[in-house]
């Protein structure tokens, strides 16, 4: 069984990394053990949550920031929207719990609970896996495009820039605010280039640029049983996410920060020029 990554340089919303080493933290605790207790502590999470008691756990299903349990009795979706996380055999006094379920572990009973301070995430039963993530599009880690198919992905579009675009779940599922900040960096393009402006020589180091920041960030070492976010303590890995004022690693500009697409971006003046 993989080990659990080490998930210490999460910042603010979970993505693609965070929500891997959720996937395998509850693959590890919970495949082929048996349902016995569902407490749905926020009443506004799906009644049909209840039908779960009895399951077995199969194997934990990925796409993007999307999470599927596969049980013998339907599947368990969940996403963590901004501040989820799940955690094992968690505290009495934990705060922000929102589900909990009780397995049969041989003749102890071990608990799986899912905590969301901002209660935007959701946590429901579906049919199949399909279902779970039939409004996504392919996995940017586990089906990487090609320059041309990236390209393609995106569309076309009047006005859409490119970081609005990457952050579309329907055409590649995964890359969040972090990842496509972290990838335009690498790429050498201003996350505000309109997609009609990007050139096939940016798209052919973008293919490559996501990956490597997927590949980074996923090459963890045994961590913490649960996402623990820099906001309380992690580290902050990243070249110019959340670096603002600080020196550009290449070129030792100061790092830019703006408010754009409704979330904080950062960007290199001089590696990554504003689009014309």
């Amino acid at each position: 069984m993989p080990a659990a990554l080490d998930v210490r340089y999460a910042l603010g919303m979970p993505e693609l990394p965070e929500v891997e080493a959720t996937r395998q933290n509850l693959q590890r605790w919970s495949e082929g053990l048996r349902i016995k207790r569902v407490e749905r502590v926020d009443d506004s999470l799906e009644p049909a949550l209840d039908s779960l008691v009895g399951a077995a756990f199969g194997s934990w299903e990925r796409r993007g920031k999307a999470l599927a349990g596969v049980t013998d009795r339907g599947v368990l979706f969940s996403h963590l929207g901004m501040t989820g996380r799940w955690v094992v055999d968690p505290e009495d006094d934990r705060r922000f719990v929102r589900l909990a379920i009780d397995l049969a572990h041989g003749r102890k009973v071990r608990r799986i609970a899912y905590l969301d301070a901002r209660r935007l995430g959701d946590a429901k039963v579906v049919a199949s896996v399909d279902a779970a993530f039939a409004k996504l599009g392919p996995d940017a880690w586990l089906t990487p495009l090609t320059a041309t198919q990236l390209q393609a992905a995106m569309g076309k579009g009047d006005k859409a820039t490119l970081k609005e675009r990457l952050l579309e779940q329907k055409r590649y599922a995964g890359l969040g605010n972090i990842a496509v900040i972290e990838a335009c960096f690498r790429a050498k393009v201003h996350p505000r280039t309109p997609i009609s402006a990007v050139t096939p020589a940016v798209w052919k180091r973008l293919v490559p640029a996501i990956h490597d920041h997927l590949a980074a960030t996923l090459a963890g070492t045994v961590g913490p049983p649960e996402i623990i976010y820099v906001s309380e303590g992690g580290e902050n890995i990243f070249a110019v996410y959340g670096r603002k004022d600080e020196p550009c690693p290449h070129c030792g500009t100061s790092i830019a920060r703006e408010v754009f697409a409704g979330r904080p971006t950062y960007f290199c003046p001089k590696c990554q020029p504003e689009p014309l």
